[in-house]
């Protein structure tokens, strides 16, 4: 087992009570987005943690091809809101932001603030690094 990284049991019953348990911490690591082509091809990874003021494209779901900016992360319930995504009630007065999962959305431009671009570049790091390693295995 590698230093901090925790076992992860095949056990259903277990892998739903890490689910449901899970810190706010771990809740914010698990609520990644797969990310645009072209910050694939420029960060080196598929997918990052989600954050407000990010700009999402929606891909699956009623409000698939949407475009917006993230208003909100909720680790509670893991789901986020998404501008321009609206859920009308059953009166025509009520609206609210819909709830939409992580996993339906695709990052399409990062928001750098909070020394994210910080943790952008020592991941990109990283993969480069990991890719190196590999590259030297094989010869």
């Amino acid at each position: 087992m590698l230093p901090g990284r925790k076992t992860k049991s095949p056990s259903r019953r277990k892998q739903r009570k890490s689910y449901f348990t899970a810190t706010t911490k771990d809740r914010l690591k698990r609520m990644s987005s797969h990310l645009c082509e072209d910050l694939k091809s420029t960060y080196g990874f598929r997918a990052f943690p989600i954050s407000v003021k990010d700009i999402v494209k929606v891909h699956s779901g009623p409000y698939k091809g949407k475009e917006g900016q993230v208003l909100e992360v909720i680790p509670k319930e893991y789901r986020i809101t998404v501008e321009g995504c609206i859920e009308t009630g059953e009166k025509e007065e009520e609206t609210k932001n819909a709830l939409i999962h992580p996993s339906c959305v695709t990052i399409v431009k990062f928001s750098m603030e909070d020394g994210r671009e910080e943790k952008l570049e020592k991941r990109k790091n990283a993969r480069e690094e990991t890719l190196r390693r590999v590259a030297e295995l094989v010869k």
